[in-house]
C-alpha cells in the first residue's frame, strides 16, 4: 500500500474510478459497461459494500485542513464545495472522516446502486455494517472485514481473539446467516428471504445484529453524491 500523507488524495495512489479493472484479456470490459450494454441480462448479482470501506485505505493519512479538505473533493468532483456540503462537518469527528465517508460512498456503496440500476437482471444491494467489541484497529467494518464473519475464520486479522466470531454470539448469528445466504446465492441465484432485490424500491440489506432492509442507504446521499461526481 502506497504511503499517504497529508497532501495525497487516494486518487493519486491508484485508488481510482474503476472499482473492477478490464484487463483486455480475462475481462474485455468492466462488469458495468457489460450490464449497460445488457450483456448479463438476466444473470442474478448480489453487490456488497462495507460500511467504513475506504479507512483501510487511508490508515497513516494525515488529519486535511479545511483547504486540502476541498481539493481533495475536487478530484472526484467539478462541483467540490456542493459534494463537500453533502458532509457536514459537525457530523464527523474530523475532515478525515468526512474525507473517509465520501469515499466509501463514491467509490464502492453508491456505485453499487449505478450498477443495479444498469442490471437487466435481479439485482441485491448487501452493506455490510457490524463492528465486533473486539475490533483492535478501531477501523469499524472496512475494507475486508466482511470475510471475517463470511469464512469464521479470522486468523488472518492480528489482534483479533481466537475463536471470533464464535466468541460473540450476534456475530456467530451473522456469520451462520451470511454463509447461508452466499451458498444459497451461489447455487440458486437467490440469497434469501433476509435479502430484498434492490429494484423493490431500491432498498438495501443491511448486515448488522440484527439484519435489516433500509430504503435510506447512507443517510440518503447517494443520488447527490452521483450527481455531483459521476461513476
Amino acid at each position: 500500500m502506497a504511503h499517504l500523507n497529508r497532501a495525497t488524495p487516494l486518487s493519486r495512489v491508484g485508488f481510482g474510478r474503476s472499482a473492477i479493472v478490464a484487463d483486455g484479456v480475462v475481462l474485455t470490459d468492466t462488469a458495468l459497461d457489460a450490464a449497460r450494454r445488457g450483456d448479463l441480462d438476466g444473470i442474478p448479482v448480489l453487490l456488497s459494500s462495507n460500511g467504513t470501506e475506504a479507512t483501510l485505505f487511508t490508515i497513516g493519512t494525515a488529519e486535511p485542513t479545511d483547504d486540502e479538505l476541498l481539493t481533495w473533493f475536487a478530484e472526484f468532483s467539478n462541483q467540490p464545495e456542493d459534494l463537500l456540503a453533502l458532509y457536514q462537518a459537525d457530523r464527523y469527528e474530523s475532515n478525515l472522516e468526512r474525507y473517509r465517508t465520501m469515499l466509501t460512498d463514491l467509490q464502492f456503496a453508491c456505485r453499487n446502486w449505478t450498477y443495479a440500476e444498469a442490471s437487466t437482471g435481479t439485482t441485491y444491494v448487501v452493506a455490510y455494517d457490524y463492528t465486533s467489541p473486539n475490533d483492535p484497529f478501531g477501523v469499524g467494518p472496512t475494507h475486508g472485514a466482511e470475510l471475517i464473519p463470511l469464512f469464521a475464520h479470522p486468523e488472518g486479522i492480528i489482534g483479533l481473539s481466537p475463536g471470533w466470531p464464535e466468541s460473540e454470539p450476534e456475530a456467530e448469528v451473522l456469520s451462520d446467516a451470511m454463509q447461508e445466504a452466499w451458498v444459497s446465492f451461489a447455487t440458486t441465484g437467490d440469497p434469501g428471504e433476509l435479502f430484498v432485490p434492490y429494484g423493490d424500491g431500491r432498498r438495501v440489506t443491511v448486515l448488522d445484529d440484527p439484519i435489516t432492509v433500509v430504503d435510506d442507504f447512507r443517510g440518503g446521499r447517494c443520488d447527490d453524491v452521483r450527481a455531483l461526481a459521476p461513476l
